[in-house]
């Protein structure tokens, strides 16, 4: 499990709702930290619709990225998840329980 896990798009906090549209650009920031006893994320990954990996970034030591994505012209989200263990050795509770983050309606 991470330490901690913080997603901002265009400014607003997790669990915001932002304006979109075809040609936009949304500004994301996430912060995130391995739990103390690890010294790092095996990756952080930025999801959209359907579950579709949007950004993905390997062993991450922790602290901030910033991302740019391109808007849409129809409603979706976002949420960013960090993996602290391979995927592959997840159980379906421990993943829950592993992604911690929320999304952004945008």
């Amino acid at each position: 499990m991470t330490d901690s896990l913080a997603t901002i798009v265009d400014g607003a906090v997790m669990d915001s709702s932002v304006p979109t549209a075809a040609g936009a650009v949304h500004r994301i920031r996430i912060e995130a930290w391995p739990a103390p006893a690890e010294e790092r994320l095996v990756r952080i990954e930025l999801i959209g619709r359907g579950g579709r990996v949007l950004a993905s970034v390997p062993r991450f030591v922790g602290g901030v990225l910033e991302l740019a994505l391109d808007g849409e012209d129809h409603a979706g989200w976002v949420l960013a998840r960090a993996c602290q263990v391979p995927v592959a050795d997840f159980r379906i509770d421990a993943m829950r329980q592993a992604i911690a983050g929320a999304s952004h309606t945008v």
